[in-house]
């Protein structure tokens, strides 16, 4: 197995692309990695969890209940997916249960250390939240191609 750093792992994220070495690692030093076994619980709908992270092994089914409160799984996340971004924004709550559908290697950074990384450098809490967007736009064109493809328009 190779050994890889956490600066090198954040590197290899879209998220991260735009920021220097120096940038990598300063928040290298403030993230950790989680690991889940398959089935294990990161977070349920409603709930709460202390961290931002990113897949860097294995995939993540995200379930939500029904008006009927049957559980419906949401989708399936892979390598360089964000999770827990809820946590973003303050006193917010979990949209949806997140569960390890295979084993599972996070990135993660405490949500009170990105706090503290903010009143630190909020320059690089810019650009960290600059990639995040350019994250989500990725993300919504890649979605937006794949319904036009599977689900195109009735013809009039």
């Amino acid at each position: 197995m190779r050994e890889i750093s956490m600066r090198q792992e954040l590197a290899r994220m879209p998220v991260f692309k735009g920021m220097t070495e120096q940038q990598r690692e300063i928040l290298a030093s403030r993230f950790k990695l989680l690991d889940f076994e398959e089935g294990e619980i990161l977070y349920r709908e409603g709930g709460s969890w202390d961290y931002v992270g990113f897949v860097l092994e294995g995939s993540v089914d995200g379930r939500v209940r029904n008006d009927k409160n049957v559980e419906t799984l949401l989708g399936r996340t892979h390598a360089r997916s964000a999770i827990g971004l809820f946590n973003l924004r303050a006193n917010l709550r979990a949209p949806v249960t997140l569960a390890a559908a295979t084993p599972l290697r996070i990135a993660a950074i405490a949500v009170k250390d990105l706090d503290e990384l903010k009143r630190e450098n909020p320059a690089l809490v810019l650009l960290f939240y600059e990639g995040m967007i350019q994250h989500f736009a990725d993300v919504s064109r890649r979605l937006a191609t794949y319904i036009s493809d599977v689900c195109p328009p009735r013809e009039p």
